[in-house]
C-alpha cells in the first residue's frame, strides 16, 4: 500500500507507527528510511544490502551489485513472509529496484511505500493508496501544547497566541513540532516577537522542508506553482490553464504533475494550495530581491505594486503584477509607470489615476484586468495579441480600440458597466471568444451582426443595456448556454433562433420590450429556465414554448400587456383634446339639444349631435382602456409544458375565467406564483396539479377562498389576500394529504415579516407534533440539509461554539453503538461586508458566495469537502447564519476509536468573513428542541424559494 501527502504531513511517522505495531507477525522485516536521500547518497546497492541485513539475510561485510542485488533479493526473500517499508521514495527505479512486484516475497507479506508522488504509486501498480491529511483542531492543539509546554494543554494567558500559531500551522505535523518546540520556556512578551516575526518571515526549517519539492520540479512546474501560488489559489482550473497556456509553461501536464507530487488539490475543479506551501512560494519570490519589489517576478500586495509604479522601478523580472486586495486610496501614475515591464504577462489592478496619459503596456499580456480604466485610449503601439481575458469594467471606453481587434486567443470580454460605449467591435477578431459581458453599457444601441461568427461563445450578458435596440435578426451560436437581456427595456424584437442552437439552457428576457417569441424558438431544445418577467409588451402566452420538452422553470410575472397609445378594441383612433372634458349624461344631453337649436340645417344639426355623442363615448373608453392593463391571456391548455417543475404567472392581471379547465398537463409542476392577480377563487382545474407542493398567492385581494387545493400541497403563501373568508390574518394548518398537513400563512406582511409566523405554529398545540413529524421525515430520508437566513448570533441551543471558522466536538465513547444518533447541526455565522462589494474581482464568482466544508476526525478527512454556493442577490449586505445538518451516515464508519470531530467552514469570497461556529451532536431527544430552533429561526420562507421549486426551505445538500 502507499501513503502520499505532501512534506512534513506525517508520512514517515504514520509508517513508523504501523510498523512498530504490526513487525511481530512477520518473519523478516526492514524499514528503509530516506529512500531519496540514500540512493542520491550512496546509491540502489547500499539500499539493496540494508534490506537483506535488516531481515538478518545478509552480512554487512559482503559486496552489493544492483545488478546481482535484485535476483539475490528475490531469491531470499521469495518464501519469506515480510513486512517492508520504503520511506520518501521519489524515483521509478527505486520501486523497481527495491519491490519490483508481488512474486518478490512471499505469502502475506506487506510492503508499505510512503511517497509525494502519487504517479509512481499508480505507475507500480500500487492499488492501495492512503492520502495524509493535515490534523484536526483538537489533535493539531495537542501536538502543539505537547511541544510548548510538555504537556497536552494550553498554558493560561497564551491561548490567543496559541490559537495563532495553529492557524499559521494549518494543521501541518512538521509546522506544529517546529513551531512549538521553539517557544518552549518562552514568556509572553517573546511569544509576540515571534508571533510577529512570522507573520513577516517564514521559519527556516519549516521553508526548507517544504522547498526540497519545490526544488525537484522542473522548471515550467516551478513557474505553474509560483503563479498558483502568488495568483491563482482558488481559482478553476480551466480558467488558469486558458491563461497560462503558451507563458512559459504546460498548464494541462504541469498541474496534473504537481498533483501527483502532492503540491496543489482539485476540489468542485478549482485549484488549491496549502497555506505554508503558498508561504513557500510567497518567500521564494521574496528572496529573488529582497529589497528591490521590482526585482522580483511576481508583486501581489498592494504595498509593493504601488512602491514600484509610483517610484518607476519595475523591471524586465516582473511577469506578474496582480493586487490582491482592493487599494485604500487612489494613486496617480506616471505615463511611464510601465514602461520598463516588457515581460509582464499577468496584470490585475484597479483604483488608479493616470492624470497624463499612459506611454506603455507590454505586449506579453495574457490576463488584463483593470477596473475603472481612466482614460479613452490605450498606449501606442500596445498589440497584446497573447490576451486570455481581457477585464476592463467601468472602462471609459466608446468602442473598443485598435489594438484590441485581433485577439486570435482572447476567451473572454468583459466590459461590464462601461456607461460611455456607444459601438461593439468586430467580433471576427476574437474567433476563441467563450464569454462577452457587456451588463450595464447604458448608451449600447445595436450589437454588431458579427457577433454570429462567435461559434465558441458559451455566454453572452448584455443585461441592463438599456439603449439597446438592434440584435442581429438571426443568432445561429452553436456553443451558446446562457443569454442574458434582462433590462434591454428599449429592445423590441427577439433574434430567429437558428438550428445549431441546442446547447441554450437559460435564457433571460425580463424587463424588454419583446411582443413576442419567434416560432424558430423550438430550436432550443435543451432550455431549461426562461425568464419573461415584466415583459409589458407580451400581448399573450407565448405559444411556441409547447414543443420545449426541457423546460424546467417559466418566469411570466409582471407580464400586464399595455394597449397600444394609437389602438383601440374597435379599431378607432379618437383625437382627444387637449383639454380634459369629462361629461356625464344630463351635459351630454344638453350640449345636443343647445347645438340642435343653434345650427341651421336639419342634417348638419343631427350629424353634429351623432358626431359629438360618438366623440364623447370614445373619449371616455380610450381614457379607460389606458388606465388599465389588459390581462395575460393564457392558453386554452399547457399541453407541451409537462417538463416545467416552476411557473411564474404572478402580477399577470389574472381573472376569473383565465385558466384553462384542464391543467393537467402540468404534470411536473411543484410550485406555482399566482400573487398579484386579481381572480375571486382559485380555477377548479387547480386541483389536478397532481405533484404541487408549493403555491404564492399573496397579495390577491379579491380572493375568498381556497378550494380545490391538490392533496400534494405542503405550502400556501396567501399574506395580504384581505378578502379571504374565514382565514385572513391567520396561520392555518389542513391534516390531510400527502404530505400529512398542508401549511397556509394568512397572515399580513407585516406580521409575517415581525416571525409571528413561528409564534403561531409554535403555540398550536395541534400543528407542532405534525411539523415535528414532517421535519424528522425530512431529517430521516436525507443525508444532510442547509439553510440560510438572515442572523448574528449562534443560538445557546448549540453545545459547541466557538469564534472563527471552526469548531470542536468531543465525541462519546459509545457514540458508534448509539442507535439513537441522527448526525451533527452545524450554524456559522458569517457578515457580508457592503463596503468591499463594490472591489470584488471578476475572477471571483460574480452571482455566488462560494463556502468550503470541512469535516475531520484526529487528522482524517471523513468526507469530499462540500462546496455550497450562496447568492449574491438574497444575502448581499448584512450578518447571516448558515445552518447545516449532516447526516451520521456520512461519518458514522469513520469513528473506530477517534475522540474528537473538527468541522470548518471556509470561504474565499474576500467581502465574507466567518465570525463564529456552533455545533451539536443530534440524538432523537434532542429532535424536538431541534425542531423548535428551526421553527424559531428558520420559518420564513422568501418568494424565491417558490420561483425555485424548493421542497422547503431546507435544502438538500
Amino acid at each position: 500500500m502507499g501513503i502520499c501527502g505532501m512534506s512534513g504531513i506525517g508520512k514517515t511517522t504514520l509508517a513508523q507507527a504501523v510498523f512498530k505495531r504490526i513487525r511481530s507477525q512477520f518473519q523478516a522485516s526492514s524499514f528503509l528510511n530516506n529512500v531519496r536521500m540514500e540512493h542520491e547518497k550512496h546509491g540502489l546497492a547500499t539500499l539493496q544490502q540494508q534490506l537483506l541485513i535488516d531481515m538478518k539475510l545478509k552480512s554487512e561485510k559482503d559486496k552489493a551489485y544492483v545488478c546481482t542485488g535484485i535476483d539475490e533479493t528475490i531469491k531470499r526473500l521469495r518464501y519469506k513472509k515480510v513486512l517492508l517499508v520504503l520511506d520518501d521514495v521519489d524515483n521509478i527505479v527505486q520501486l523497481k529496484t527495491l519491490a519490483g512486484n508481488h512474486n518478490w516475497f512471499g505469502s502475506g507479506s506487506r510492503i508499505i511505500i510512503t511517497t509525494k508522488h502519487r504517479q509512481l504509486l499508480k505507475i507500480h501498480g500500487v492499488q492501495n493508496v492512503y492520502m495524509a491529511e493535515k490534523l484536526n483542531e483538537c489533535d493539531a492543539l495537542q501536538l502543539f501544547c505537547q511541544e510548548a509546554f510538555h504537556k497536552p494543554h494550553c498554558e493560561k494567558g497564551l491561548l490567543d497566541l496559541c490559537e495563532g500559531f495553529i492557524s499559521y500551522a494549518d494543521g501541518h505535523p512538521l509546522a506544529l513540532t517546529v513551531l512549538g518546540s521553539s517557544l518552549l520556556g518562552k514568556e509572553r512578551k517573546l511569544w509576540e516577537s515571534a508571533w510577529d516575526r512570522l507573520k513577516e518571515f517564514p521559519d527556516k526549517v519549516i521553508q526548507n522542508t517544504l522547498q526540497i519539492s519545490f526544488d525537484a520540479l522542473g522548471d515550467t512546474e516551478k513557474k505553474l506553482f509560483l503563479d498558483i501560488a502568488c495568483f491563482f489559489n482558488g481559482e478553476e482550473k480551466k480558467r488558469v490553464a486558458d491563461i497560462l497556456e503558451g507563458s512559459g509553461c504546460y498548464p494541462k501536464i504541469d498541474m496534473e504533475n504537481l498533483i501527483d507530487k502532492s503540491l496543489i488539490t482539485i476540489l468542485e475543479r478549482k485549484l488549491w494550495i496549502h497555506d505554508l506551501l503558498q508561504r513557500v512560494g510567497w518567500e521564494i519570490i521574496r528572496c529573488q530581491s529582497p529589497q528591490n519589489p521590482g526585482e522580483r517576478s511576481r508583486l501581489w500586495l498592494c504595498d509593493d505594486v504601488f512602491k514600484v509604479l509610483m517610484d518607476n522601478t519595475g523591471t524586465a523580472s516582473v511577469e506578474g503584477m496582480m493586487l490582491n486586495s482592493y487599494p485604500h486610496q487612489q494613486e496617480c501614475l506616471k505615463p511611464e509607470a510601465f514602461s520598463m515591464m516588457t515581460n509582464l504577462r499577468l496584470l490585475r489592478i484597479y483604483n488608479v489615476h493616470l492624470p497624463l496619459g499612459l506611454s506603455y503596456l507590454s505586449n506579453e499580456l495574457h490576463l488584463m484586468e483593470w477596473y475603472e480604466y481612466p482614460l479613452r485610449s490605450i498606449p501606442r503601439g500596445f498589440q497584446p495579441v497573447k490576451l486570455v481575458e481581457l477585464i476592463m469594467p467601468r472602462s471609459r471606453f466608446e468602442q473598443l480600440p485598435m489594438g484590441f481587434t485581433n485577439l486570435k486567443t482572447l476567451k473572454l470580454l468583459d466590459l461590464s458597466d462601461s456607461r460611455n460605449l456607444i459601438l461593439t467591435p468586430d467580433f471576427t477578431g476574437f474567433p476563441n471568444l467563450e464569454k462577452l459581458i457587456l451588463q450595464g453599457c447604458t448608451r449600447l444601441e445595436k450589437v454588431d451582426p458579427s457577433v454570429g461568427a462567435l461559434e465558441r461563445l458559451i455566454l453572452l450578458n448584455l443585461r441592463d443595456c438599456k439603449c439597446l435596440r438592434s440584435f442581429p435578426h438571426e443568432i445561429n451560436l452553436k456553443s451558446l448556454e446562457i443569454l442574458i437581456l434582462s433590462g434591454c427595456s428599449r429592445l423590441k424584437n427577439f433574434p430567429e433562433i437558428g438550428q445549431n442552437m441546442i446547447y441554450l439552457s437559460k435564457l433571460y428576457l425580463d424587463g424588454t420590450a419583446i411582443e413576442e417569441l419567434p416560432s424558430s424558438i423550438e430550436h432550443l431544445t435543451n432550455l431549461a429556465l426562461l425568464n419573461l418577467r415584466d415583459c409589458k409588451s407580451l400581448l399573450s402566452f407565448p405559444r411556441v414554448l409547447f414543443g420545449l420538452a426541457s423546460l424546467k422553470s417559466l418566469i411570466l410575472s409582471g407580464c400586464r400587456c399595455q394597449p397600444t397609445k394609437s389602438g383601440h378594441p374597435l379599431g378607432l383612433s379618437p383625437i382627444l383634446s387637449p383639454i380634459d372634458v369629462r361629461l356625464n349624461f344630463v351635459q351630454l344631453i344638453s350640449f345636443s339639444v343647445l347645438y340642435y337649436l343653434i345650427l341651421p340645417n336639419t342634417y348638419l344639426r343631427i350629424l353634429t349631435c351623432v358626431a359629438l355623442i360618438l366623440w364623447t363615448h370614445f373619449s371616455c373608453v380610450a381614457r379607460q382602456h389606458e388606465s388599465k392593463p389588459i390581462n395575460l391571456l393564457l392558453p386554452r391548455s399547457f399541453s407541451g409544458l409537462s417538463s416545467v417543475v416552476s411557473l411564474d404567472l404572478s402580477d399577470c392581471n389574472l381573472l376569473d375565467g383565465a385558466f384553462p379547465d384542464d391543467l393537467s398537463c402540468l404534470s411536473s409542476l411543484q410550485s406555482l406564483n399566482l400573487s398579484r392577480n386579481g381572480f375571486i377563487c382559485l380555477p377548479n382545474s387547480i386541483s389536478q396539479l397532481s405533484k404541487l407542493k408549493f403555491l404564492c398567492l399573496d397579495n390577491c385581494t379579491k380572493l375568498k377562498s381556497l378550494q380545490n387545493l391538490p392533496i400534494s400541497t405542503q405550502l400556501v403563501m396567501a399574506r395580504e389576500c384581505t378578502s379571504l373568508e374565514n382565514y385572513s390574518g391567520q396561520v392555518v394548518v389542513w391534516t390531510s394529504g400527502e404530505a400529512g398537513f398542508t401549511f397556509i400563512n394568512c397572515l399580513s406582511l407585516a406580521d409575517d415579516e415581525e416571525c409571528k409566523v413561528g409564534e403561531v405554529f409554535l403555540l398550536d398545540s395541534q400543528v407542532r407534533p405534525l411539523w415535528q413529524r414532517y421535519m424528522e421525515e425530512k431529517i430521516h430520508q436525507s443525508q444532510g440539509l442547509q439553510s440560510i437566513l438572515p442572523q448574528t448570533e449562534i443560538p445557546k441551543w448549540f453545545s459547541h461554539q466557538k469564534y472563527g471558522s471552526s469548531v470542536l466536538i468531543r465525541i462519546p465513547s459509545d457514540l458508534y453503538e448509539n442507535s439513537s444518533w441522527k448526525g451533527i447541526v452545524l450554524c456559522a455565522i458569517f457578515v457580508v461586508h457592503k463596503d468591499l462589494i463594490s472591489s470584488i474581482s471578476p475572477s471571483q464568482d460574480p452571482y455566488f458566495h462560494k463556502f468550503k466544508l470541512r469535516l475531520d476526525m484526529d487528522g482524517g478527512l471523513v468526507d469530499c469537502p462540500q462546496v455550497f454556493n450562496i447568492p449574491k442577490d438574497r444575502f448581499h449586505a448584512g450578518s447571516f447564519g448558515l445552518w447545516l445538518y449532516l447526516s451520521h451516515e456520512r461519518f458514522r464508519d469513520n469513528l473506530d476509536e477517534r475522540n474528537c470531530i473538527s468541522p470548518s467552514i471556509t470561504t474565499h469570497s474576500p467581502d465574507v468573513e466567518i465570525k463564529a461556529c456552533g455545533a451539536r451532536l443530534l440524538y432523537d431527544t434532542d429532535m424536538a428542541e431541534f425542531v423548535q430552533n428551526l421553527s424559531e429561526n428558520n420559518f420564513r420562507i422568501s418568494e424565491d424559494l417558490l420561483h425555485q421549486g424548493h421542497e422547503n426551505s431546507w435544502n438538500v445538500i
